[in-house]
């Protein structure tokens, strides 16, 4: 590679030959952001090349910068943050030429080959490329990260910005004025502590959070945090550099980071096992920790915030084993056993210390909290149950045909309102049946009659879905009916790329078919009513006098199952007003050649 390469060619040249600043500028260039005017000379070019590549860019009578981009510079392993040498201001080729010597020159000081040494790099590994761009003539500028760079909390945008250029904020030269960001259920709000004095305009610090939340998306698969440089000139942002943020801090409970950090596919691969589209997964990943930990969050226990509780790993998603267990153990002092046993076993346990008679004694009255407050929630659940649904079927009947850009984005913004609300009622329905199926299974020794005991209970949406198809099958009920009960339900529904039940019947229809060629010898519902009513006996004969109680224990246990699957079934409801919202974003985009077709909105 002889000569001066754009932004484009920077990228189809990669990290290898423009270094790790160079190639993420040329990322992000090529995913829409606003970058400089500008190019990188890769590794072995002549300084020749650059007076070229300065007119091609129209840059030779301009002022520009003139950095190093080092090969493992702006990596996932070290950054060499202030270790190569950059100029501002440069003009013409021939000084720019002079810089970038300079910047090569800077490989061989004291100071870099300290940072190698230190890094486990070998000299030979660090070549060294030049980025020159436009200077940016800004009114104030700084850096940000898509994550809190001290506590390691992710769920934090932390802006630092201040008067002028921002090299003096990233060389430590000025105390800048620092701002927060704080994303809840895809929401950004503004922390309250965050500085009043800002020399950046509230509305562009807000757009500031978004783009640095974007380029987490872009550039770091949503779940490696980046590091932002940023510039802004009275009317656009621009970004200047992104990198990883290395050597991140553990968010959450400090023993909990001393432990190994379990990964689990565990039932996140029942409900989808195949890879999320880039759009179900940035919903999840915003949501899982405040569905897992919504029981702890109501008894009153102050969960760790910013935790990284979901992750994917060659596109599969995994769930933080090690945060689950230790959250439920130290809040109520569940047993990670246990905590491993309802998600299906075989999963790694943590060793969690020895409680003292204090930490027992407050997750003893923890626990009695949250057992006051699972008693009721079938009961209050169910209220809220319905006003979701109105919801649903409010938003989904929009002609959305008739809406602008905006309106959209606006209703998109209510569904995610809707849902922050109802996820604690979600959350605490999840842990309803805990403790009835802990009494159960302590006194009767017996997994499998528990098992039977919660058989055909009815109200368990799960299980209506299938006891309505054979209703249909034997012309008790039709299917215009089962898509008014059912119809915002999918197979595998937690991806949005698949359609709903409403919207593409022909997996209902494909099994009202199979139950007709092959029907079953007795009618589900009864069958599965029986099973119920031969474990009753049972408990009966084996425990005569503690039977009342336990039988009991099971209705409790019924009545928790029912409305954690009305509640999920709720959450999901929302799914059908998103994707035709975004479906008909979707048809606009393809129409203006924007995106080759509708769906491809789920890959954003």
């Amino acid at each position: 590679m002889t000569r001066f390469l754009s932004w484009q060619e920077t990228y189809e040249a990669g990290p290898e030959l423009c270094g790790g600043k160079g190639y993420n500028l040329a990322r992000l260039a090529r995913y829409g952001f606003h970058v400089p005017r500008g190019g990188v000379l890769p590794i072995g070019a002549p300084l020749s090349a650059i007076s070229e590549g300065l007119a091609r860019l129209s840059l030779t009578d301009a002022d520009v910068a003139v950095r190093s981009s080092a090969t493992a510079e702006d990596s996932s392993t070290a950054s060499f943050a202030g270790i190569h040498r950059s100029f501002l201001n440069v003009r013409g080729a021939v000084a720019a030429e002079r810089a970038a010597q300079g910047c090569v020159d800077s490989l061989q000081t004291p100071e870099a080959m300290a940072y190698r040494r230190r890094m486990g790099f070998r000299d030979d590994e660090v070549c060294c490329a030049v980025v020159i761009c436009e200077m940016v003539k800004a009114r104030c500028a700084g850096v940000a990260f898509s994550c809190d760079p001290a506590t390691g909390r992710r769920d934090l945008i932390v802006i630092d910005a201040a008067e002028g250029l921002g090299q003096a904020v990233v060389g430590g030269q000025v105390n800048p004025h620092r701002a927060a960001w704080r994303s809840c259920a895809g929401i950004l709000r503004r922390e309250p502590d965050s500085a009043s004095d800002s020399p950046l305009p509230l509305p562009v610090e807000e757009e500031l959070a978004h783009q640095v939340k974007r380029v987490q998306w872009a550039l770091g698969e949503g779940q490696h945090p980046q590091d932002v440089e940023w510039a802004y000139d009275g009317e656009r942002l621009w970004l200047l550099q992104a990198r990883p943020v290395t050597r991140l801090p553990r968010p959450g409970w400090p023993e909990a980071a001393r432990m190994p950090q379990y990964w689990s596919t565990a039932n996140l691969k029942d409900n989808q096992p195949n890879g999320w589209c880039e759009l179900s997964w940035s919903v999840l990943d915003e949501v899982v920790g405040d569905v897992l930990f919504a029981a702890l969050t109501a008894a009153g226990y102050a969960v760790p915030p910013g935790m990284q509780m979901v992750r994917r790993i060659h596109g599969r998603g995994f769930f933080n084993l090690t945060l689950m267990q230790y959250g439920f153990y130290d809040a109520f002092g569940i047993a990670p056993s246990e905590v491993v046993k309802s998600i299906g076993g075989h999963q790694p346990e943590i060793r969690v210390p020895r409680a003292s008679w204090r930490s027992a004694a407050r997750r003893n009255a923890a626990g009695l909290r949250l057992l006051r407050l699972i008693w009721n929630a079938p009961r209050k659940a169910k209220p809220a149950v319905r006003v979701q649904f109105q919801e649903q079927r409010r938003l989904s009947a929009m002609d959305l045909t008739r809406y602008t850009f905006a309106e959209i984005g606006a209703i998109l913004a209510e569904v995610a309102s809707i849902q922050e609300t109802f996820i604690p009622v979600v959350g605490l329905a999840n842990a309803a049946h805990g403790p009835w199926l802990l009494a159960l299974e302590g006194a009767l020794k017996d997994p499998a009659l528990v098992s039977r005991l919660q058989s055909g209970g009815g109200g368990v949406a799960s299980a209506e879905h299938g006891y309505r198809l054979y209703e249909i099958a034997r012309g008790q009920s039709t299917v215009e009916e089962f898509l008014r009960d059912f119809g915002h339900r999918a197979v595998y529904e937690t991806d949005a790329r698949n359609p709903r039940w409403v919207e593409d019947p022909s997996w209902v229809l494909a099994q009202v078919e199979a139950i007709r060629a092959n029907p079953p010898a007795r009618d589900p519902r009864e069958a599965a009513s029986e099973v119920r009513r031969q474990a009753e006996r049972r408990v009966r004969r084996r425990l005569p006098l503690r039977a009342p109680l336990l039988l009991w224990f099971a209705r409790k246990l019924r009545e928790a199952a029912s409305v954690r699957e009305e509640c999920k079934s709720a959450m999901v409801a929302m799914m059908l007003p998103t994707r035709l919202a975004l479906l008909e974003v979707g048809r606009r985009l393809a129409a203006s050649g924007q995106l080759d077709s509708p769906d491809g909105i789920f890959h954003l």
